[in-house]
Formats: structure tokens, sequence, C-alpha cells
């Protein structure tokens, strides 16, 4: 009977490959311009797929404490393959809480479902604070009878890949999601577990509602990389129960799992016995179609790719924002305004992809066109809400939005694409700057006329000069330099920008800039002086 299942399955697969086009990162990029609607996927290949009943359209089930160093990034991932979901939580102290919010809040087909008792797996109180309680709490939020799907946010997902596996399903089946643990220690290396490192994912499972439910599991601390040395079972865990008429189907490999990047399991993998990549794939080179191994996903390349996503490469980066919104009162569309046949944007772009201090840059922006813009320019984009996108929008509010998606980085370089005539010899010669005198942060400016120095204040009817009482009566000369913020760079280092967001921080250091490179774009009389500008 599972062989009549199996080739059904195959039969599937063999009708839908041919409709699937595009790939994963043409969604990803995709899905980033979207907010507060309903993002895109494989699925809108098949109208079958709109079925909420059907498999090819399950919920996701997912669980999350703690995870921020990995959690968007996860999530992001599977949206191309899943178009709704529930997100439980519980007991968040990282940043995991804000993460799920503004997630939920960019895909509305997500819902946040925050547990109202705390789960203890030693010693719980209570029936409410064991951990399958909560997973049936957070299970209760998907209708009956339709599919779900257990999704985990230490994984990064093939979603193609993810989005074929579900025409494996059928009212008598389940698919399970064979999975491998990737370790990071001088290199990287596979956990010694299961099947010589392969994991059949019996645990992960998409399966229709009525054929599952949790119950309690006691497991040992050993297993949960608490304690090596703790063997007894006296932890409470899950486990998900199916009727035996249930016939098992198994995906393909799709997953990349990294169960040490939590902080507090990160320093057990010492205790863990693993293999080498090369010793892995000889063990099951045999069996590896059998088991549906493709070994692409091996490959060390390919991993750190993903391990770079998830801000993890080993390297502290520095991260570069430009903010361009698509409203602006002095020129129409200011941002993608021509300056020498190229849009304005181009050279802020182009300065931070240069420089060699900024590891990422990502371009913030409500407006489509420019988002599609700093596509084409290959750097990351993100849509930011409307209510970021105002008059009175400062410039710290949009570094905050951007923060909650991009963490994990040292430095924040803010560029505004007003300044085309700043260069990435003025980013790097700023940054050094910044480094060399351990600043927390540092500001461009360019000198102005000192001639404010002689103004005076009405204080209370008297005459007071604005700054000092004797600079009012001083000869220019005597008078000190004077420096105005010329808006073209600034850096700040990141906890404490989120401790205090501005970017005048305490011990803040300044770069000066000549007043040419300092020119701003502000109006069409602007655009037109720089046109005459040759700076190319």
């Amino acid at each position: 009977m599972t062989l009549f299942y199996k080739i059904i399955a195959f039969l599937r697969l063999l009708k839908i490959d041919k409709k699937l086009k595009f790939d994963n990162e043409y969604f990803l990029n995709l899905n980033k311009k979207i907010y507060d609607e309903k993002h895109k996927g494989f699925f809108d290949f098949d109208p079958n797929s709109k079925d909420t009943k059907s498999p090819l359209n399950p919920w996701a089930f997912i669980r999350v404490k703690n995870e921020a160093t990995t959690l968007r990034v996860s999530l992001e991932s599977m949206l191309p393959a899943i178009q709704r979901g529930v997100i439980g939580y519980n007991d968040c102290t990282d940043g995991s809480e804000e993460i799920i919010l503004e997630f939920c809040k960019q895909y509305p087909s997500f819902i946040p479902v925050k547990y109202p008792h705390e789960v203890q797996i030693e010693n719980p109180q209570s029936e409410e604070n064991k951990l399958h309680s909560y997973y049936n709490y957070v299970a209760s939020f998907i209708p009956q009878d339709e599919w779900l799907i257990k999704i985990d946010v230490d994984h990064y997902y093939d979603a193609k890949k993810l989005y074929k596996s579900f025409y494996m399903a059928s009212k008598n089946t389940a698919v399970r999601f064979p999975r491998i643990n990737f370790l990071i220690l001088d290199k990287i290396v596979i956990q010694n577990i299961g099947e010589c490192g392969f994991i059949d994912g019996g645990d992960q499972l998409l399966i229709q509602k009525c054929n599952s439910v949790f119950i309690e599991r006691m497991v040992s601390k050993q297993s949960q990389w608490i304690d090596p040395e703790k063997t007894v079972k006296e932890l409470y865990s899950e486990q998900q129960i199916i009727p035996k008429h249930i016939k098992i189907l198994q995906a393909e490999l799709l997953q990349w799992h990294f169960p040490a990047l939590k902080y507090h399991r990160n320093d057990y993998q010492k205790h863990l016995d693993a293999l080498t990549l090369e010793d892995f794939k000889k063990i099951h080179y045999r069996h590896r179609k059998i088991k549906k191994i493709n070994y692409t996903m091996l490959d060390e390349k390919v991993i750190r790719e993903i391990l770079d996503k998830f801000k993890l490469s080993g390297k502290k980066m520095t991260l570069a924002i430009i903010p361009a919104r698509a409203g602006s009162k002095g020129i129409k569309n200011k941002n993608l305004a021509l300056l020498h046949d190229r849009p304005l944007l181009y050279y802020t772009i182009n300065a931070a992809k240069n420089s060699k201090y900024v590891d990422k840059i990502v371009l913030s922006s409500d407006g489509d066109d420019i988002l599609e813009y700093g596509q084409t320019q290959g750097v990351d984009v993100l849509k930011r809400p409307k209510e970021l996108a105002l008059d009175d929008t400062t410039s710290d509010k949009v570094v905050l939005h951007t923060l909650s998606f991009y963490k994990d980085y040292e430095n924040i370089v803010l560029l505004q694409p007003t300044s085309p005539l700043r260069t990435n010899v003025h980013i790097d010669e700023a940054f050094l700057k910044f480094k060399n005198e351990n600043s927390n942060a540092l500001i461009s400016v360019v000198e102005c006329d000192n001639k404010i120095l002689k103004a005076f204040i009405d204080d209370n009817g008297n005459l007071k000069g604005i700054c000092d009482n004797k600079y009012p009566f001083m000869p220019r000369q005597k008078l000190p330099k004077t420096y105005m913020s010329n808006g073209a760079i600034y850096i700040v280092k990141s906890n404490l920008f989120l401790n205090n967001p501005t970017f005048l921080q305490e011990k803040t250091s300044c770069y000066i800039m000549d007043e040419k490179a300092s020119l701003d774009i502000d109006t069409t009389e602007d655009l037109k002086r720089v046109n005459n500008i040759s700076f190319l």
C-alpha cells in the first residue's frame, strides 16, 4: 500500500515540476517589498493551492522561544512555500516577540499566539506549564481537518523543494522531513546522531490536523543538550501521535538545521560526536538516492552562504542603511531623479558597494519603484510601513525599523541618497577615523561661516552672546572654526543606538568633508548645479 502512495506522489510531482517557474531568491526578494498584504510564492502556479482543505495549503505550525538570531531569516525562507501559519511563542526575552509581531504585521496571513503560561520542562507546576499543553494550545488556532506542517526556526528551508513535497500528501498519508544537524566548530561538521548523521524526521510532519495530537513524553537532560552526564528521563517534553492507518512518506532533504546557533546551546557542541562533511558523504553515498539526499546541500560554500544570511559567518559586520522614501516636496520622485543620466540613488549605492568596510547594504523605502531599482543594483531591500515614510519621520525611526530585521551587526552606517558626491573613499576614511579614535559614533560635517558666533539672543530683554559673550566683539579671524552636519555619513555602534536611538552619542567624533563633497540635493536648483559638475 505504501508503494501505491509513493507512485501517486511521484506522478503528482512530475506534473507540477514543469509549472514551477522562478527560484527561491526571486520570491525572497519579492516578498521583502510586500507589507500588510498577501505574499507571493510557488503556490501561485497551482489554483488547487488556494483550497484551505488541501495539503498544498498547510498552516505553518511554529513555536518560538528566544530564537532572535535565526528567527526572521528562517521565517522568510519558508514563505515562498507556505501561505499561512500560526507562530506560538513563550517566555521570550531576546527580542523574538518583537520580530514575530513585526513579521505578522508585514504578512497578515500569519497569526501570533502568545502562550499565557510559563513553559516548565523540569518540575512543571501544572498541566498548563507542560510543553505538550503549549503545543496543543498553539495548534488549537488551526481549524480542524486542515493541514499543518511543523516548522522550526533554527532551520533554513529550500522553499521550492518544500512546496513540491506537499504533493506527496493525501488523506491517508503524512509526509516526514528528514534533516541533518550542522554544527559550527573550527569547521562545519555534522552531528553523528540518528543513522550516521541522517535523522528521518519523524518528529516533523505535514499532516491533517484531525490525525494528530501532542502528548507528554519524558526525555533526558543529555538529549536536550543541557547536561551530557544526565541520561535519566526527567524532563517533560512532547510527542506527536498519529493514527496507525496513516502512511508516512519521506520527503527529500530540503532544510539545513543549525541547532547550536542558539546562544545557550553553542557551548554544548564540544560534548557531541561529529562527522566531517566528507565522512558523511562517503557513508551515505551508496544510498543517497533512496534517502533523497542532494549532495549540493552538503557543499560547504552553500552552507556558509546560509550562515551569512543568519549573520553568523564569524565576522562582526557593518550594516549600511540607505533611507529613500518615495515622497519628496522639493523634487518629485527625487531619489530616482536623473543625475548625469543615472538615478540619484545610484551614487550612494555605488559608494556603499565599493567601501571596504561595509558588509551588507539595505535600502529602506516605501516606494516600489525605488525598491525594484535597489534589487537591480544587488542590494537588500526593505519595505517600510507608510507611517515611517512621512514628512516628519526621523532617520532614527527608520534605522530602528531596519534593525528589527537586521540583527547582530556591530556598526551602523547611515548614507542618505541626497549626497551624491560622497564616495567610498569618504566612507572608508570616516570609518577608519571612527575605529582609530574608538568612538561610539561619528557624524560627517562641513565647515561653515563662523560669523554665527557673533549672534545674540534675547535673554529676558537683555542681549546675550549666543555661545559666549566674548564672541560678538572678537575679530572673525580669532573666532573658533564652526562646523555643521552635512548629512552625508553617520556611523554608530548598534548596541548603543538601540539603547539610545540617536547618532549623537557620548564620544561622537566628526569627519570633515569639503564643501563640494558635501553638496546636498534638496531642490531642482541643487540638482541642476550638481549636474554641471563633472565628477564621474
